[in-house]
């Protein structure tokens, strides 16, 4: 019966981690199986055994030599990320441009070297007052 889930559960109660009704299903659990009891207690020894170790306090530079290896290693600071978003707006703009500078094409291209009404009458009421040469 000792399943990873017990494991957790046992360890998170050894280290007083349940809520009160938690804890009493577990302490039950242990009481009535003999596999939890010896997980329960290799659990508790463990935690005797750390709680034993002496205490080390990291010398005072340790934050900074850490902060500072971070930052050299950090590729993310050498170069500013740009979101997912501003360029597909950069994209998105630049494609709408290009298909604005389409339509215009495709409506003026059909139009070069024909004549329209407003430019014909020009050309008829010009001729008129030509002098015979």
């Amino acid at each position: 019966m000792t399943d990873q889930s017990w494991e957790e559960r046992i360890s998170a109660y050894v280290d007083g981690e349940l809520s009160p009704a938690e804890r009493e299903e577990v302490a039950r659990a242990i009481d009535s199986d003999p596999d939890l009891k010896q997980l329960y207690d290799e659990w508790t020894r463990m935690r005797q055994v750390l709680q034993a170790l002496p205490r080390v306090a990291p010398r005072p530079q340790l934050r900074e030599s850490v902060r500072r290896a971070i930052e050299e290693e950090s590729p993310a600071r050498s170069r500013p990320r740009t979101s997912h978003r501003r360029r597909r707006a950069k994209w998105l703009g630049a494609a709408a441009a290009l298909a604005s500078a389409a339509v215009v094409l495709v409506m003026l291209i059909p139009n070069i070297g024909k004549e329209t009404p407003e430019h014909a009458n020009y050309e008829a009421r010009a001729e008129p007052e030509r002098a015979p040469t």
